[in-house]
């Protein structure tokens, strides 16, 4: 029989890259942000590829290291992120900020 994968043992892209940006946010080190999101050095390459293409990360080289620092838009995603993440965890029966919002 198939193993299959729950959400704890897989996560989504977004969250991946989220948790690159969140781990760059200020500046960080190729070691800081392996550490900090839990990605393998190749995932790493592919994810960083990406980000700094669209303009989300920037590589900074220093005399002795690179530094990856999230960028202006990066950090623009990472609140529009955490702000679902909020929506999404909020429980059933909480008013949304919709609702609230129109409260007033």
């Amino acid at each position: 029989m198939a193993k299959t994968l729950t959400n704890t043992s897989n996560r989504d892209r977004i969250d991946i890259i989220a948790s690159i940006l969140d781990a760059a946010n200020g500046g960080a080190t190729r070691r800081k942000i392996l550490l900090m999101s839990g990605l393998s050095g190749n995932q790493f390459k592919r994810y960083l590829s990406i980000l700094a293409n669209e303009g989300y990360i920037e590589v900074e080289n220093g005399e002795r290291s690179r530094t990856y620092k999230t960028s202006s838009e990066g950090i623009a995603f990472l609140y529009a992120f955490h702000r679902v993440r909020e929506l999404l965890d909020q429980e059933p029966d909480m008013p949304s900020i919709r609702q609230i919002e129109k409260r007033r």
